[in-house]
């Protein structure tokens, strides 16, 4: 699976779009082993199969009983379960993309903002050096008022990160992309509008 993006990502300087985390002389540093967050999305497991083909071990995070660490995020209140994993940097691919109706905006705020800190204990377990997020162009003020609860959660949950990273001493890196599509259609589960764009689009169709 390929995942596009349809701009240009924001990045913070701890990370690029190579997979690679920077020290604080930019210069790259090489992992072996990621922890990845959401693995069986769309993003995370593209992010998946490309850390496979660099030789990076990974460790599956997520709510599948198949994976390694099993976290559901849209819980109120979980233990982390005991695990031996190490890590050298986790991807936080999860995220809430409810709407903007009361129960919506709560599950947004819960899953995408909430657990910040639950998913930094985490982090702090596995010994990471670095958390690279999954962020959303529609989290800066401007998007927040046009794109409700999900933009706003997003940017929230960058807030927290930013704060509770530093209390763990790791670093934090978000990517706001605009909008992301894979090849194999998985986009469409959350945006089948922009998976008929790109559908029609490819084959010559209006």
């Amino acid at each position: 699976m390929s995942i596009r993006p349809t701009g240009r990502a924001v990045t913070s300087t701890d990370c690029d779009l190579g997979f690679g985390v920077h020290d604080e002389m930019n210069k790259p540093v090489q992992f072996k082993t990621a922890a990845i967050l959401g693995v069986r999305s769309m993003l995370g497991s593209a992010i998946a199969a490309e850390l496979e083909r660099k030789a990076v071990s990974t460790i599956a995070v997520g709510r599948s009983q198949k994976d390694d660490i099993f976290v559901d995020l849209s819980l109120a209140s979980q233990e982390i379960p005991p695990f031996k994993y190490r890590a050298d940097v986790l991807f936080h691919c999860a995220s809430s993309f409810y709407g903007d109706d009361d129960e919506g905006e709560r599950l947004n705020i819960r899953i995408n903002a909430e657990s910040a800190e639950f998913v930094c204990e985490i982090a702090s377990r596995l010994g990471v050096k670095t958390i690279i997020y999954a962020g959303s162009a529609f989290s800066d003020k401007e998007s927040q008022e046009k794109y409700g609860s999900y933009g706003f959660s997003k940017y929230l949950a960058e807030e927290r990160f930013s704060k509770f990273s530093k209390l763990h001493n790791f670093s934090f890196g978000s990517f706001r992309f605009p909008q992301i599509y894979d090849t194999f259609g998985k986009c469409c589960v959350h945006q089948p509008w922009f998976g008929r764009i790109i559908a029609y689009a490819s084959r010559g169709l209006e």
